[in-house]
């Protein structure tokens, strides 16, 4: 694979996304092949049920987009400009699409719910770092109150980096983590795999709140952006059959995967992705027998 880095304004490195790319593949006699499309043209072509030029190509890496073009990556998850921005120079360099960008979750429960949480710092932590989380015991269950879902966290700093992309003729993205993997994070994971055990009603109350959490958080999306130019983002770490075992997975997460799906149609939301982490081969079976991917998703 040879790759072209050309930059059309380097004050707007996205202007030459929009345009096709050029001479970015080698072909099997040697000879050059064009894009036919342009990034943004590939994308809505996957979206929409036509066949793109080729594969699109996504980067899903905050880090390595921080490190390509000098940031730390305190300052890449603390400044949504400085990191949009390496994301558009990094997509260009490297030839790829943009699809889905994030630079941190929307919503990520300990932070959300009154917990304490650091930006990542060092080379070895890519990713927000949970100090304290707010439930510590089952009485705080009880006392857990809903957060603002335009101010808890760093929502705010998720709405400014849509605003970017929308800005820049890209899907506005809400990156959120599983109602299971928020909930955990609301009372660490370890107390969470104890209470699946022996509180299993504390679990439910988590869940159902970090559901609803999700979705408060989602309508204010959907009212600024318009369900047709969002792209909804879900990681769902804490599911692993590295942590549950897949009859607690069906039990206590596949109920809620199946519930945010439904309620997702309802918001003319088109473009859906979920990113099923760690070993979940145990619960792919379960996946596929119930969900209803009735809309394009990756």
């Amino acid at each position: 694979m040879i790759f072209g880095f050309f930059l059309a304004d380097p004050s707007n490195p996205f202007k030459s996304l929009v345009g096709r790319r050029t001479k970015i593949v080698k072909g099997a006699r040697g000879k050059m092949k064009e894009d036919k499309m342009s990034s943004k043209e590939r994308v809505d072509a996957l979206f929409t049920y036509r066949k793109p030029d080729r594969v699109p190509i996504s980067m899903g890496a905050t880090a390595f987009a921080s490190k390509n073009v000098g940031l730390s990556i305190t300052e890449a998850y603390g400044d949504p400009d400085k990191i949009f921005n390496a994301f558009l120079w990094t997509i260009e360099q490297y030839g790829w699409d943009p699809i889905a960008l994030h630079f941190r979750h929307t919503i990520l429960g300990a932070h959300d719910f009154g917990g304490q949480v650091r930006l990542p710092r060092g080379e070895y932590e890519g990713a927000m770092v949970v100090v304290s989380p707010p439930v510590k015991e089952a009485r705080d269950v009880e006392n857990l109150k809903m957060p603002d879902p335009k101010t808890a966290g760093a929502i705010k700093l998720g709405m400014r980096f849509s605003k970017l992309q929308r800005s820049h003729g890209l899907p506005a993205t809400f990156f959120s983590r599983s109602p299971m993997t928020a909930a955990a994070n609301i009372c660490g994971l370890e107390q969470f795999c104890r209470w699946i055990i022996k509180a299993p009603e504390l679990c439910e109350r988590l869940l159902d709140m970090s559901l609803k959490h999700i979705f408060n958080v989602l309508q204010y999306w959907v009212d600024t952006f318009g369900g047709e130019n969002i792209f909804t983002y879900m990681s769902s770490p804490s599911e692993s059959n590295q942590v549950i075992s897949p009859k607690h997975f069906q039990k206590f997460a596949l109920p809620y995967h199946l519930k945010y799906h439904e309620r997702i149609k309802t918001l003319g939301i088109k473009r859906v992705a979920l990113h099923i982490c760690g070993e979940q081969n145990l619960n792919l079976p379960l996946f596929a027998e119930a969900l209803p991917w009735g809309h394009p998703s990756i």
